[in-house]
C-alpha cells in the first residue's frame, strides 16, 4: 500500500502530470469551441455582438447610444468595455478574410481558450511562489480544470476570460510586493505594474 501511495505521489508531482492536465484542458476547452452551438451561455451572444459593435469605431468612447442597439444595454456608460474594444482588433483582422460568423466565433473562443490557459499557468506558479508543494499544486490544478463549467466557460466568448488571467498576474505581483517589503525594500517598478494592472482590470469587468 505505502509503494502504491508513494507511486501515486511521484506521478502527480511530476512535471509530465503537470503538462498532461494543461493538455487535457486545453482539449477539452477547444473541442467545446469547435461544437457547441453559438451562442452558449454566460452571454456570449451579448459578448460578441459588443465585439462587432467596438470593431466600427477606433476609440472606444460613445458620445451617445447608438440607435438600435438596445439589447445591449447602456453599454455606453458601462466600464467594463476593455475586453470587447481589444477583442475587436482581431474581429476586424479576421473579418478582412472571412464574413462567416461560424469562423468568427470559433477563431475569438481561441483566443479566449489561450486567455485562460496563461491565467492556470499563472495561478500555478503562484502556488509556487508561495511555497506549495508541486504534488499540491498538480493536484489542485486537475481538480480545478476537471470542474464541468471551467472548460465550458474558457471555451467561449466572455470577459471573464481575459479577468482570470490578469486577477492571477496580479496576485504574483502582489506576491512580489510582499516579499520586498519583508527584504524592507521597495521596487517601484513592481509597484507601478501593479497599479497599472489593477486600473485596466477594473476595465474588463467592474
Amino acid at each position: 500500500m505505502q509503494r502504491i501511495t508513494r507511486r501515486t505521489a511521484a506521478v502527480l508531482s511530476s512535471r509530465r502530470f503537470g503538462i498532461a492536465v494543461l493538455m487535457f484542458f486545453v482539449l477539452e476547452a477547444v473541442w467545446i469551441a469547435c461544437s457547441a452551438l453559438y451562442p452558449m451561455a454566460f452571454d456570449e451572444e451579448f459578448h460578441f455582438g459588443l465585439i462587432k459593435i467596438y470593431s466600427q469605431h477606433w476609440l472606444p468612447f460613445f458620445s451617445s447610444q447608438p440607435h438600435g442597439l438596445g439589447q445591449f444595454g447602456p453599454f455606453v456608460s458601462d466600464p467594463s468595455y476593455l475586453y470587447h474594444y481589444l477583442m475587436s482588433f482581431p474581429y476586424r483582422l479576421l473579418h478582412v478574410f472571412t464574413h462567416s460568423q461560424t469562423a468568427l466565433v470559433i477563431v475569438l473562443r481561441f483566443m479566449n481558450i489561450a486567455f485562460f490557459s496563461t491565467g492556470l499557468l499563472l495561478f500555478y506558479r503562484l502556488l509556487r511562489r508561495v511555497g506549495t508543494s508541486r504534488l499540491l499544486a498538480n493536484t489542485a490544478l486537475a481538480l480545478f480544470v476537471l470542474i464541468p463549467i471551467v472548460p465550458l466557460l474558457a471555451g467561449q466568448i466572455n470577459y471573464d476570460n481575459l479577468l482570470f488571467p490578469l486577477v492571477a498576474w496580479t496576485c504574483l505581483l502582489v506576491a512580489d510586493a510582499y516579499g520586498d517589503i519583508r527584504k524592507q525594500r521597495l521596487n517601484l517598478k513592481t509597484l507601478t505594474v501593479l497599479v497599472s494592472l489593477l486600473m485596466l482590470s477594473s476595465l474588463v469587468k467592474y
